[in-house]
């Protein structure tokens, strides 16, 4: 029993090491409707991507802002659930499970910056439910919609 858990201890590094080597290994195509790009600096690993959409900066600063669409596109959680709100911010809880045994935990505030089209997300807490997985230490990012002559970019860093 013993060395089937140092069996899943080996193959589970194995696979993270290569999830954290997927960003420098996957280059980023580049196209006018949709761009992204993987960015490690350190022990610092970044994502951007934006794509251009034809719709209401309204409507799209509440897809990416108000609980009822966070819930809905949040596909992949277990659960996610209205934690509370003020008068610019709202904070959620989500539960992420995989492969049965893995759970992480996280509470995320986001903070509706209207003037400037943008959504601040800010990781508050995060437990993982077992000590071998790697515990993140913090996330931060945004989602901001700027004014193009086809629509509406929506870019997510």
């Amino acid at each position: 029993m013993h060395s089937n858990i140092i069996k899943m201890k080996k193959i589970y590094n194995g696979i993270l090491v290569a999830l954290l080597c997927l960003p420098v290994i996957l280059p980023g195509i580049q196209n006018s409707e949709f761009d992204y790009e993987f960015i490690q600096d350190g022990n610092c690993y970044s994502f951007r991507g934006s794509f251009i959409v034809q719709a209401k900066c309204d409507c799209l600063i509440d897809v990416v802002y108000n609980f009822e669409h966070i819930s809905k596109y949040a596909t992949d959680a277990e659960s996610v659930e209205f934690v509370r709100q003020g008068e610019n911010w709202n904070e959620v809880n989500y539960t992420y499970r995989k492969y049965l045994i893995f759970e992480n935990k996280s509470t995320w505030r986001r903070t509706l910056k209207r003037d400037e089209q943008k959504v601040v997300f800010e990781m508050l807490s995060s437990q993982n439910n077992l000590t071998i997985m790697p515990k993140l230490l913090s996330s931060t990012g945004y989602y901001q919609i700027k004014p193009e002559k086809e629509g509406y970019r929506v870019e997510y860093f």
